[in-house]
C-alpha cells in the first residue's frame, strides 16, 4: 500500500466514523451535467445550432438551463438522457468488487486494497476525456467525500447479489441501488446485469431488471444493461462469446420493462460485433472485461467496434485501472482517444450523395450535407449533420488541474487535500501523485492524444 492509499483511507474513515451525514451532503453538492455534453442540445446552449430535437418547443424557445446555472443548490439537473442522438461516452467501471471480483490478469486479489483502487480512480477521473463512472455507494460516496465527482456522469450499480463462482451467481438480485436510491443521491443512471441462461435464477432476474428498468424510466433516469448469454457447466457459469447466442440475448433483454425510451445496452466485444449490433436500435456502450493477455489487441478491438453506428462508447475498469505497466493515465488517454474518434465529423462521399455516395431520404426536418437531405436521428443530427460541438471536458486542462478537498476538513489550510494526480491544490496539507509519474513537480504528465494538452500541472 502506498502513503497516498494510507492518507485516502485514514481520511475517509475518519470522515465516515464522525460525520456520516457528510456524504449526502457532498452528493447533494455534487455539479451535474448532461449525459452527452457533445450532443445536439449541449451545443445549442454553447451558441451553436445544430438541428433542432424532435419534441422541443415552439421556435424560440430555450433550452433549459445547464446544472450550475442560477444560483448554487436551486437549480434542477439536466434531465438525464437528453441529447442521446449525437455524442459519446466514456466511463471508468469500478462496480466489481462488489461482486466479490478482484481478480486483474494474473492477480487474484488486485482490486482488494480500496485505498490503491481510490487512488487509481482519482487518476482516471481527472483525465481528459473521462465523463464519469460506474460503481456501488461505497465507492461513490467515498469519491463524492473526495469532490471528485463534480461535472461528471456517476450510473449507480444495482444488482450484484449473483457473486461471482457461487452457486446462486445466476440469481442476481438487486443488492446495491434501487431506483429510488439513485435519485435520492443524485445519480444520473441506473446499471443492471444479466445473463440469459437456460436456468429457473435466469428468469429471476430477467423479471427484476424489467421492473428496475420501469422503476428508472418513471425517473427519466438511463437503464444501463449488461448482457451475456450464459451457461452453467460443471456447476460453474459461464459467458458465451458467439454472435448468435448474443443475438438472441440481446433481443430478449431489449423487450424487458414497458418503454425501452431510456435503455442503454452495454455489451462485450466479440466476433462479428457488427452482425451481433444489427440485432438492436438502442445506444450501446462496450465492456472493458479482464484486459487478458493482449492488451494491445483489446485496444485494437475497441476501435474497430467504434465505428459501429449504435456503439457510443465504452465502460472500462480493470483493463485501465491496473494496467500492465503501471501508468494509469496512459491507458486511461489510449481508451478516450478511441472514444474521441465518435466525435469527428464524417466527410461527404466525393460523389456528393452522402456516406454511401448514393442519394439520401429526405428527413423530416430538413436535409443534410452531400447529395440529399438525410435521415437525423430525432433528437439530433444524422450522418453528415455537421460537427458535434466538442465537450467542454474533452480539452487541455486548466493549470494545475481540479483538487479533491474533503468536504468536513480539507480545502485551504483546513488539513490535508487530495489534489489531481496531475497538478497540486492550494492550501495546507500533504498532495498525492499519481501512480504514473507526476505529482506536484513530479515531471510532465501525458497529454491524451485525443484531446489536446494534458492537464499541464506536472
Amino acid at each position: 500500500m502506498t502513503v497516498v492509499a494510507n492518507e485516502l483511507l485514514a481520511r475517509l474513515t475518519e470522515i465516515r466514523a464522525t460525520d456520516p451525514g457528510a456524504v449526502q451532503k457532498a452528493l447533494a453538492r455534487r455539479r451535474r451535467r448532461p449525459l452527452l455534453l457533445n450532443s445536439p442540445l449541449a451545443a445549442a446552449r454553447a451558441g451553436n445550432s445544430p438541428p433542432p430535437l424532435a419534441g422541443e418547443g415552439q421556435a424560440g424557445s430555450s433550452p433549459p438551463p445547464l446544472a450550475g446555472e442560477g444560483q448554487a443548490g436551486t437549480s434542477p439537473p439536466p434531465p438525464a438522457g437528453e441529447g442521446q442522438g449525437g455524442g459519446s461516452l466514456f466511463l471508468v467501471a469500478a462496480d466489481h468488487p462488489a461482486r466479490g471480483v478482484l481478480k486483474v490478469g494474473t492477480d487474484p486479489m488486485a482490486m482488494a486494497d480500496r485505498g490503491e483502487l481510490l487512488h487509481r480512480l482519482l487518476t482516471a477521473l481527472e483525465r481528459p476525456g473521462v465523463d464519469g463512472i460506474l460503481g456501488t455507494a461505497d465507492i461513490v460516496d467515498d469519491l463524492a467525500l473526495l469532490g471528485a465527482l463534480d461535472g461528471k456522469v456517476v450510473f449507480g450499480s444495482m444488482n450484484r447479489g449473483g457473486l461471482t463462482g457461487y452457486r446462486f451467481e445466476l440469481d442476481d438480485r438487486f443488492t446495491a441501488y434501487t431506483a429510488a436510491g439513485i435519485a435520492d443521491s443524485g445519480l444520473d443512471g441506473g446499471k443492471m446485469m444479466v445473463r440469459v441462461a437456460d436456468e429457473p435464477e435466469a428468469l429471476r432476474t430477467l423479471a427484476a431488471c424489467a421492473h428496475a428498468i420501469d422503476e428508472l424510466s418513471a425517473r427519466k433516469l438511463p437503464a444501463m444493461i449488461e448482457v451475456f448469454a450464459s451457461h452453467v457447466e460443471d456447476g460453474r457459469v459461464h459467458n458465451r462469446a458467439d454472435a448468435d447466442s448474443l443475438i438472441r440475448a440481446i433481443t430478449i433483454v431489449s423487450g424487458l420493462g414497458t418503454t425501452s425510451a431510456y435503455v442503454w445496452l452495454k455489451l462485450p466485444v466479440v466476433e462479428d460485433l457488427e452482425r451481433v449490433m444489427r440485432a438492436t436500435s438502442l445506444p450501446t456502450l462496450l465492456l472493458g472485461g479482464d484486459p487478458g493477455e493482449d492488451p494491445a489487441e483489446t485496444f485494437a478491438s475497441w476501435k474497430r467496434a467504434m465505428t459501429i453506428p449504435q456503439v457510443r462508447g465504452l465502460v472500462a475498469g480493470r483493463t485501465l485501472l491496473y494496467p500492465r505497466d503501471g501508468d494509469v493515465a496512459r491507458a486511461v488517454d489510449q481508451a478516450a482517444a478511441i472514444v474521441a474518434e465518435k466525435n469527428k465529423p464524417k466527410s461527404p462521399s466525393p460523389s456528393g450523395g452522402g456516406q454511401d455516395g448514393g442519394p439520401q431520404s429526405p428527413s423530416p426536418s430538413g436535409g443534410g450535407r452531400g447529395g440529399g437531405p438525410q435521415f437525423p436521428a430525432p433528437s439530433g443530427g444524422g450522418q453528415g449533420g455537421g460537427p458535434q460541438s466538442p465537450s467542454p471536458a474533452r480539452g487541455g486542462g486548466q493549470g494545475g488541474g481540479p483538487q479533491f478537498p474533503f468536504p468536513s476538513g480539507g480545502g485551504q489550510g483546513g488539513g490535508p487535500q487530495f489534489p489531481s494526480p496531475s497538478g497540486g491544490g492550494q492550501g495546507g496539507g500533504s498532495q498525492f501523485p499519481s501512480p504514473s509519474g507526476g505529482g506536484q513537480g513530479g515531471g510532465p504528465q501525458s497529454p491524451s492524444p485525443a484531446r489536446g494538452g494534458g492537464q499541464g500541472g506536472g
